[in-house]
């Protein structure tokens, strides 16, 4: 039996809805985008404001010093820029086999990882926290906030897919 036919068979009866969905770096960031615009992408209405302010409004895990869950989006807490994974108020997810996102509202950009290399966070901190804190850094940095301003943060969400170092863009 094939993969597909053994998740897939018409007689299943366990359906998951995040299981054996496909995408573009390019389409995930579209999505990332569109909820960072309060439902709008583009010119076009997806969501409504109000639907997109519940995802990211606290409903678990309220007394969590590292943040709260809204409908399955982590918003972090003032312990993330303490720690050096990013800053309070980032809206971030992902997936089970090495997808990860954030999206900053604060100043309006997005990032994405996308890798097929599965990794168990070492006690909840792991690659992705490192690669975001690395990304955070240099934006903390006074000489990257003009910068920052003049496109730096665009490139970095339209082009998230190559590998490269901020440092180089600087």
């Amino acid at each position: 039996m094939l993969f597909w036919d053994r998740y897939f068979y018409q007689k299943n009866k366990l359906f998951l809805g995040g299981e054996g969905m496909i995408g573009t770096a390019d389409g995930y960031t579209d999505f990332l985008r569109m909820l960072l615009n309060h439902g709008k992408l583009n010119g076009y209405r997806f969501l409504n404001e109000s639907s997109v302010k519940e995802i990211y409004s606290p409903h678990t895990q309220l007394d969590n010093e590292y943040g709260y869950n809204g409908y399955n989006l982590w918003v972090t807490s003032k312990k993330s820029r303490e720690l050096g994974h990013g800053d309070e108020g980032l809206w971030s997810g992902g997936g089970y086999e090495g997808t990860h996102f954030w999206i900053d509202p604060k100043r309006d950009f997005v990032g994405l990882i996308m890798t097929q290399m599965f990794e168990t966070p070492r006690a909840g901190h792991g690659r992705d926290n490192e690669i975001r804190g690395e990304v955070y850094k240099q934006i903390f940095k006074k000489c990257c906030v003009i910068l920052c301003t003049m496109g730096t943060l665009v490139y970095l969400y339209k082009f998230w897919g190559e590998v490269f170092s901020l440092e180089s863009i600087l």
